[in-house]
């Protein structure tokens, strides 16, 4: 049946339908890979934008971390609170940035307000 409809149509016509086909067709693949490789590339680049603020706190803290004793515990605890609150006011989505000390405990945290 469809053997038969397409005997009656022109050579011509039929040569720009496979045109056609095949246009929307790579259309199609090149929109679909270039939609992944922009949502890869902007999750690694928004990866790589927090990993490099934790590690610009971490390297601001890290003498608050390495000598703090009973002495002067709440000074470098303020120090990195306010460090840690200045980030999550910097950069919106970052919703809470914590830092612990070697042990595991929480040395500093913060949370978003909003």
């Amino acid at each position: 049946m469809v053997r038969t409809k397409l005997n009656h149509i022109s050579v011509r016509i039929k040569i720009m339908l496979i045109i056609i086909f095949v246009s929307m067709l790579s259309l199609s693949l090149a929109f679909v890979f270039m939609f992944a490789y922009d949502f890869i590339s902007f999750r690694k680049m928004t990866i790589q934008e927090i990993t490099n603020l934790a590690e610009l706190v971490g390297a601001h803290n890290i003498a608050a971390i390495e000598f703090f004793n009973d002495a002067n515990y709440y000074n470098g605890q303020k120090t990195a609170q306010d460090d840690l609150s200045r980030m999550i006011s910097v950069d919106k989505r970052v919703q809470a940035a914590y830092i612990f000390t070697t042990n595991q405990k929480i040395f500093a945290g913060v949370n978003s307000p909003s």
